[in-house]
């Protein structure tokens, strides 16, 4: 079982939000209405994804975002289960200040059917793909494109599904040559407790095409590629 979902949010009023946890901590407590239990120290078969706009064009050290659309999904027969029994009654965050958490409730759940089976799949990343590199103090993001980042997205794959993995991405080359193959972007993932100022981690975000076994593909497409995708890197869309 594979499910993908889309959560449609009304541009009025507008949702604010800073980081990536507050998604995050709304979609484990909704989906701990039916049962899930968020895991400890494991890779997650699980991912979402943000369609967002900052509220304002100039830069701050604190920015905020419009909440437009969230996309999650999954393989995981037991959290695809859990994903197919969400309503919007259930888009709340949990929060320390009563009523200032992400409230969703007024959104829109969409089941998304766009998934054809296939070995070309061409993406438009959503959300940066994060590539991690374990060494002795710890890991890593890889942000060079190459064969060792395709070597080790497709290790980091093997590790979160316990089954090999052989995805090819050959990246967009007029899209790399237009940015000097600067392609690496940061997602605010948490904010400082003191401090409030966002926590940011980065990754890789551009256009490719992604060749492999069917099975591969589907795993990426419904569960986010690489690594964080339970905090919402690699999440995919469609190019064109």
């Amino acid at each position: 079982m594979a499910i993908r979902l889309r959560i449609e949010v009304p541009l009025t009023p507008p949702t604010v939000f800073k980081t990536q946890d507050s998604v995050h901590n709304l979609l484990v407590h909704a989906m701990a209405q039916h049962g899930y239990h968020l895991p400890r120290n494991q890779p997650a078969r699980w991912g979402f994804g943000v369609i967002r706009r900052p509220v304002s064009s100039i830069p701050t050290s604190l920015p905020l975002f419009h909440l437009q659309r969230i996309i999650v999904g999954s393989t995981d027969r037991e959290i695809a289960d859990v994903l197919a029994k969400l309503t919007p009654d259930d888009l709340t965050e949990l929060s320390q200040v009563p009523g200032s958490g992400l409230d969703l409730r007024h959104a829109q759940i969409i089941h998304d059917r766009s998934w054809i089976p296939t070995a070309v799949l061409p993406i438009a990343p959503i959300s940066p793909v994060r590539v991690l590199e374990h060494g002795p103090r710890g890991s890593i993001a890889l942000l060079q494109l190459g064969p060792t980042w395709e070597a080790r997205l497709n290790h980091v794959m093997t590790r979160r599904f316990d089954r090999p993995f052989a995805i090819r991405v050959i990246p967009d080359d007029i899209y790399l040559r237009e940015r000097g193959g600067r392609v690496c972007t940061q997602l605010p993932v948490k904010s400082m407790p003191k401090t409030h100022r966002p926590v940011v981690l980065p990754g890789l975000q551009f256009p490719a095409i992604l060749t492999g076994p069917e099975a591969d593909l589907r795993d990426a497409w419904f569960n986010g590629l690489g690594a964080g995708t339970g905090m919402g890197f690699g999440c995919l869309g469609t190019a064109g």
